[in-house]
């Protein structure tokens, strides 16, 4: 997780972050609190805390937060102080060997050079039976945005995603979230592709100037739904025409046969 500094433009702070982002990552939370009732839970690239702490009123017997910037790292520990939280890699993670029940890891292997040891890492931690939650952003949709994220190291598609897994955990779920219309989609980031390409944009931008970014000031996810564009995490469901944005795995590590 490198260039983190910069990628504080990515992270949600509490009462800071853009509405669209803030309510996309607090239905993902609201998706692993089910999972993490009576657990001990990681969160992986916890940020400034704010999910992690979620985790914790769902029901968590104890959350612990790893990030690897200082900033954020210190930020959840004043805030979530009922919460433990450490600067820590995501591909070496500081832990001892299957001392946690549930990782919650969001957004984050895109911004790894390594995901196998991200993987490994998360495998080595986990107790028997454990649970991995983990997502990123889908490659066939994000594919056709007008630019790469600078912040993303490499993304991948869902097959690559769901292959990737099946490599260190069984019983690999796959679920998604933000489903768009794919031919629709295509179409429409191409238009606006071609419209920067011959100079248009700015013309364009003088006759329909863009709204301006919403700004969320809710400084805590809520454990119900709230009415909002943002979509719930869902199973996927393969259909031709139908993509999510998102791609979200929840799989377990396989029980030792020697325990």
């Amino acid at each position: 997780m490198s260039r983190v500094n910069a990628e504080m433009k990515e992270r949600i702070v509490p009462g800071a972050a853009a509405e669209v982002p803030f309510r996309e990552s607090e239905m993902r939370y609201l998706f692993a609190g089910a999972f993490a009732r009576g657990r001990t839970v990681l969160d992986l690239a916890c940020g400034a805390g704010i999910g992690t702490h979620f985790l914790l009123q769902s029901g968590a017997q104890k959350c612990i937060g790893l990030d690897v910037d200082l900033d954020a790292v210190r930020y959840a520990t004043v805030r979530y102080s009922d919460c433990a939280f450490t600067v820590c890699d995501g591909t070496r993670l500081c832990l001892p060997d299957g001392c946690v029940d549930l990782i919650v890891s969001f957004e984050t292997i895109e911004h790894l050079s390594d995901m196998r040891a991200f993987f490994g890492e998360c495998k080595r931690v986990l107790r028997n039976d454990g649970i991995l939650l983990c997502s990123t952003p889908n490659r066939d949709v994000t594919r056709w945005d007008a630019a790469d994220n600078p912040f993303h190291v490499k993304e991948i598609a869902i097959h690559e995603f769901l292959q990737l897994t099946n490599q260190f955990f069984v019983e690999c779920g796959l679920y998604g979230q933000c489903e768009v219309n794919y031919p629709i989609h295509v179409m429409r980031r191409c238009l606006i592709n071609l419209i920067g390409k011959v100079h248009l944009k700015r013309a364009l931008k003088r006759l329909l100037p863009a709204a301006p970014v919403q700004i969320c000031t809710e400084t805590e996810f809520s454990p119900v739904p709230v009415s909002s564009s943002a979509q719930p995490v869902r199973p996927h469901v393969p259909r031709r025409y139908k993509q999510p944005r998102y791609a979200v795995i929840v799989a377990r590590k396989l029980r030792s046969l020697s325990t």
